[in-house]
């Protein structure tokens, strides 16, 4: 697994370090960004949680949906067809072109969807203008997974995870400028933080986008080339695509709930739970990466026609998986109160020793569903950078809307308290993790080919 054949531990690194770094990156900008909302209000802490997750609702689709065309690049480059590979990613910016009414469409909808959630109109006020923000920056988000994908798949990755980490450093400035009314600006609070994220988000896009100039496969004419529309390769990226997406969207739309239900409990519990899910986050990010990388690598050996290296890499990948969150899981455990004084703000009403014992309890229940979010993550990234999209999206849906959702309304309905809801997502993670990793040791995905009628010159 270490060294010698394809999909080792050392190729495998080298590929998923860069997008670790990025995802990490954008992990501590969220959750610095919690801390400087805690410490700005309580309100604020309360209505930035759900006002980002609806956002990503809303844009998750569309991201991983036009996203997908990294994996045919990941493909067409793994079958040694460059002008293939710019092809796809041609169609991905199609893809987004198309998105961007979708995205701009759904403001009003979120809007509904606050009103019926029944927080407070103070809340509701702050969760508004947080995700009108959001959504604005939104057609980034899903340019930036195309720019991505593109320079992904063809192996390098080096850069994706810089524009990023600029990106986020870039969002980290802003937040602290924007929240708090630095260098002269004004003190914008929640909405500073939502326009830190919008302008921020398009860094990225700028930096990979000029750089697609320079690439060979794209450089002059050969650009043209790869935008114009190929129908055939345009449906096969959305064909397998949407259920990707599909399942990003059911993922984030039972978490949304999830979210929006513990917003029916008092203050603090909303409050302390908004805090646990930004600590989560620095866990999730880094794991994201490497489903991301799972899925490129897997995308290549596939595309290559080698099983063999696409179970190495997929091996080697949940070994670094597993060892991250080993180290995360011992900084939790030991430092849990140290962890959430960090968001406790001077004008904070909440008890102090109240608010670190509910604390300490979340991010201990946080540790038990860490090892399997890791595992299903991994292993999930895997199955679709094979194309086995339909299974996944198919499998974790059943799970979300059969299992998770009637759990997380039967503790409402009988012991509706902050703890209880959270032990519903251990017995959630579990399941996922265990079903992806049944369906990849089966082995159906080798059999997939998602590129070979489609390869046409190298």
């Amino acid at each position: 697994m270490f060294t010698g054949r394809k999909g080792n531990l050392r190729e495998s690194f080298r590929t998923v370090f860069p997008l670790i770094l990025a995802m990490g990156a954008n992990a501590i900008n969220q959750f610095a960004d919690r801390i400087f909302l805690a410490r700005f209000s309580d309100s604020a802490i309360q209505a930035s949680l759900p006002g980002g997750i609806l956002s990503w609702l809303f844009i998750c689709l569309l991201v991983a949906t036009a996203g997908y065309s990294g994996t045919f690049v990941a493909q067409f480059h793994g079958a040694g067809s460059r002008r293939d590979a710019a092809a796809a990613y041609g169609q991905g910016l199609w893809l987004t072109l198309m998105c961007l009414p979708l995205v701009l469409g759904s403001i009003p909808l979120g809007h509904l969807v606050f009103d019926l959630c029944g927080h407070a109109p103070a809340i509701v006020a702050e969760e508004k203008a947080y995700y009108d923000i959001l959504q604005l920056g939104g057609v980034f988000c899903v340019l930036n997974a195309v720019l991505s994908g593109y320079f992904t798949g063809i192996g390098r990755s080096r850069l994706v995870g810089f524009a990023n980490v600029v990106g986020n450093l870039a969002n980290l400035v802003l937040d602290w400028m924007f929240i708090f009314g630095k260098c002269g600006c004004a003190a914008w609070g929640i909405r500073g933080a939502g326009w830190a994220t919008a302008i921020a988000a398009a860094l990225p896009c700028v930096i990979l986008g000029a750089v697609t100039l320079f690439d060979p496969a794209l450089r002059g004419a050969r650009y043209l080339a790869a935008l114009r529309l190929r129908g055939n390769l345009l449906r096969r990226i959305v064909r397998y695509g949407i259920p990707s997406g599909l399942h990003q969207f059911i993922d984030v739309a039972t978490f949304t709930v999830f979210v929006m239900l513990t917003g029916r409990l008092d203050a603090m519990s909303f409050a302390v739970s908004n805090i646990g899910f930004a600590v989560n986050h620095l866990s999730f990010a880094p794991l994201m990466g490497l489903n991301q990388g799972a899925s490129v690598l897997v995308g290549q050996h596939q595309g290559a026609h080698d099983p063999d290296a696409s179970i190495r890499a997929t091996k080697s990948c949940l070994f670094i998986a597993l060892t991250y969150m080993g180290l995360f899981a011992t900084v939790l455990f030991c430092f849990p109160d140290a962890i959430m004084d960090l968001f406790r703000g001077e004008a904070s009403q909440f008890d102090p020793a109240a608010f670190r014992k509910l604390g300490r309890t979340l991010l201990w229940l946080l540790l038990s569903w860490g090892l399997f979010d890791a595992t299903g993550l991994v292993v999930g990234g895997a199955l679709k950078g094979a194309g086995d999209t339909k299974f996944v999206m198919w499998a974790l849906m059943a799970i979300s809307l059969g299992l998770w959702m009637p759990a997380v309304f039967a503790v409402m309905a009988f012991a509706p308290s902050i703890t209880s809801l959270w032990l519903t997502m251990p017995f959630y993670c579990c399941i996922c993790a265990t079903t992806c990793i049944v369906r990849f040791r089966r082995g159906k995905w080798k059999q997939l080919r998602l590129v070979d009628d489609l390869v046409t010159s190298a």
